[in-house]
């Protein structure tokens, strides 16, 4: 602050002392508002293993889509052999899609989102 501009704490915008005390804004690189922001959302787990990783960026994504964004959710996928590691007994997926038509049934049954 020794001349008269302030950073904030995550270092994202630099102020001058007349602005310091101003929320930040964030730059149009950055701003999710604009109209026609494609946003992707990738993560390391994914339903039907019902934990934090795999179910928030589920909902952050479908309700990102309810407000009308365009959202890719980016899922990891698991061979079957693999899957019983994670998944509850008895729910195995051979192709991608029934995966993804399991996340959508979730949303819909689970989650009550429409």
């Amino acid at each position: 602050q020794e001349d008269g501009t302030w950073v904030d704490p995550l270092g994202v915008h630099a102020v001058n002392e007349d602005e310091a005390g101003a929320v930040l804004r964030p730059t149009p690189a950055s701003d999710l508002r604009l109209p026609g922001r494609k946003i992707t959302i990738v993560t390391t787990a994914a339903l039907p293993w019902m934990t934090g990783t795999s179910v928030n960026p589920l909902l952050r994504a479908a309700h990102l889509v309810c407000k009308g964004y365009d959202v890719t959710l980016m899922l990891p996928w698991l061979p079957p052999a693999e899957q019983d590691l994670l998944f509850p007994k008895g729910l195995r997926f051979e192709r991608p899609a029934q995966q993804e038509a399991y996340a959508e049934w979730w949303l819909l049954n689970r989650a009550n989102l429409e």
